[in-house]
């Protein structure tokens, strides 16, 4: 019973390596042989994809610790370029996917969504998210509908996309810095 408990807590740990290993590559490259996103404001946005994740298992505290991780991964990719800014983590339930970067903005509120964004220090929160998500694999097509574009209202209030921040830092990130920007 024990090898059995160790191994399912090896799992999320092997996936995280290989997640966080990625994030260390220059460019745009995206994990899981996806196929390359234009760079969201500094080129280093990276998109996991969060089915993955469920597949073995991993649980809100696994997801939270990964984007610790990570947070500690763009710090440190931070320092060799030179970037001063955040480090941001949400989910894209169209895609399925948990997405991580880093900006140059002053304040979470200069992130570049144009929904409102609801910052939070707890990583818990995204974890929880990613993993109660009924779109772990994307929004089925079936389920969208063709619109028309339109610029968006004043009010965005209806949409409020929860956000992990972080500022980076040369060392480990700090748990204690205000999202609130």
């Amino acid at each position: 019973m024990v090898g059995v408990g160790r191994s399912c807590a090896m799992k999320p740990r092997r996936l995280w390596a290989t997640w966080l290993a990625s994030i260390g590559v220059h460019g745009d490259e995206t994990y899981g042989g996806g196929v390359a996103q234009s760079p969201a404001d500094s080129g280093h946005l990276r998109i996991f994809p969060i089915e993955e994740a469920q597949r073995i298992g991993a649980t809100v505290a696994d997801l939270a610790e990964f984007l610790r991780g990570a947070c500690g991964a763009y710090s440190r990719l931070a320092a060799e370029i030179g970037v001063e800014g955040w480090f941001y983590a949400w989910v894209d339930e169209m895609s399925g996917t948990l997405r991580c970067n880093i900006s140059r903005a002053t304040s979470p509120k200069e992130l570049p969504f144009t929904c409102r964004i609801e910052p939070t220090s707890r990583p818990e929160a995204i974890a929880e998210g990613a993993l109660s998500s009924r779109y772990t694999s994307g929004i089925p097509l079936e389920e969208l509908e063709e619109t028309e574009w339109s610029p968006p209202e004043e009010d965005l209030s209806t949409c409020v996309l929860p956000v992990y921040v972080a500022r980076l830092l040369a060392e480990e990130p700090a748990s204690n810095a205000d999202p609130s920007g």
